[in-house]
C-alpha cells in the first residue's frame, strides 16, 4: 500500500484486533498499527471507522476505548463538528466533490447516539454541495459470508441510501472480499486484513463476487 499511488487510505474497522494478548493498549497500537502501517502513516492520511473488537474490554485505557485516544476528532472547515459525547464516533471528510461518510455501526448493537447518528447522516446526505456520497462502515447492510444474519440491524441504511447520490458503499467485519450491486448501489466488503479469513454462507445474486482471500483494495 505505501508503494502505491495512493491519496489516502479508508479502514473499515477492527483496527487492532485482540489486545487481550498485549501487556496494554500503548504496545497493542504500536505493535499492530504503527508499526506495520508506518510506510503508509509516513505518506498519506489513513481515515477508520469503529469495529466491534475497537471497544470490547481489553482496549481499555482509563475507562475509555483505546481508539478514541488514537483517532480523536479533527475539525474539516466543510463540516459541523460532529462529535457525539465528545467523542469521533462518526465523522465525514471530503475529497473534491465527493463526501465520505464514516460510521459508527456499533450504535445498532453497544453505542449510544443511533437517532443522533441517523439525523446528521440524513443531513450530510441531503447536503448538494456533493456529486455522490461514500458511507464506510465496519458491519455491512449486506453480506454473503459468515456474518449474513449479523447485518440485519445496519440493513436499515439501505433505503435512505438508496433515495440519496450513494454510487458505492464500503465495509469490513466479514473476512473476505465481496462485491454486489443492488438497486443501483455497489456494496463491497474488504475484510481480508485478519489472520483468518471467513468462507462464503449464502449464494451471490447474478454478478456479484466473493472471494476468501487476504487483500486490501
Amino acid at each position: 500500500m505505501g508503494a502505491a499511488d495512493l491519496d489516502f487510505v479508508l479502514h473499515t474497522g477492527d483496527v487492532v484486533y485482540q489486545m487481550y494478548n498485549d501487556a496494554d493498549a500503548f504496545e497493542s497500537y504500536a505493535n499492530k498499527w504503527y508499526l506495520p502501517l508506518a510506510p503508509v502513516l509516513k505518506r498519506m492520511p489513513v481515515y477508520p471507522v469503529i469495529g466491534n473488537h475497537d471497544i470490547e474490554q481489553s482496549t481499555l485505557f482509563e475507562d475509555l476505548p483505546f481508539y478514541f485516544r488514537a483517532f480523536p476528532a479533527f475539525p474539516d472547515p466543510r463540516f459541523e463538528d460532529s462529535t457525539y459525547g465528545g467523542l469521533n464516533q462518526w465523522y465525514a471528510f471530503a475529497y473534491g466533490d465527493i463526501q465520505f461518510l464514516m460510521l459508527d455501526t456499533q450504535v445498532f448493537f453497544s453505542h449510544g447516539g443511533r437517532p443522533e447518528q441517523e439525523q446528521w447522516m440524513a443531513d450530510r446526505l441531503a447536503d448538494d454541495r456533493f456529486r455522490a456520497t461514500i458511507p464506510v462502515s465496519h458491519v455491512p447492510p449486506t453480506s454473503f459470508g459468515r456474518y449474513e444474519e449479523g447485518t440485519s440491524p445496519v440493513s436499515s441504511w439501505l433505503l435512505p441510501w438508496q433515495e440519496a447520490r450513494v454510487p458505492l458503499t464500503l465495509h469490513g467485519h466479514d473476512h473476505n472480499y465481496e462485491r454486489v450491486t443492488i438497486n443501483g448501489i455497489t456494496y463491497i466488503i474488504s475484510g481480508g486484513g485478519s489472520a483468518s479469513l471467513y468462507p462464503q454462507t449464502e449464494d451471490m445474486p447474478e454478478g456479484g463476487v466473493f472471494i476468501q482471500q487476504s487483500h486490501w483494495v
